[in-house]
């Protein structure tokens, strides 16, 4: 639910839905597991929330999640490097290196695109 949130623009609602979850995990002990999807949306949603309010510095937790999605892309970079780019986009957007973000999205649009990820792909596009 967080993720279609997101693609809404309802940052506060995916924010939200992200705390339920984890409330949720934690109340029954039992973690949901960091899928790549899932974790990809959390950061995106967290750094969308940063250019909304427009804090220009990356947060420990947002670090700590890209580091985790770089984790991913060694294991499985046919389903996570455009993630990465994605994300590496909207990192340079926030610190307002727009030239870079440029370059990240177009990168993280044609990834998504040879890998099947149509949805992916769209959202990278919307977000450049």
């Amino acid at each position: 639910s967080s993720w279609l949130a997101y693609l809404f623009g309802e940052y506060e609602l995916a924010s939200l839905a992200i705390s339920n979850r984890i409330g949720l995990e934690k109340s029954t002990h039992k973690k949901s597991g960091w899928s790549g999807i899932t974790l990809c949306y959390d950061c995106l949603i967290y750094l969308a929330f940063s250019i909304r309010t427009r804090e220009n510095g990356l947060t420990s937790e947002i670090s700590d999640m890209i580091e985790m999605v770089k984790k991913l892309v060694d294991c499985a970079p046919c389903n996570n490097h455009h993630r990465l780019l994605l994300i590496e986009a909207e990192v340079a957007h926030l610190k307002r290196e727009y030239d870079a973000a440029v370059e990240k999205y177009d990168l993280a649009i044609a990834g998504a695109k040879v890998y099947g990820f149509i949805h992916e792909q769209a959202v990278s596009n919307e977000r450049a």
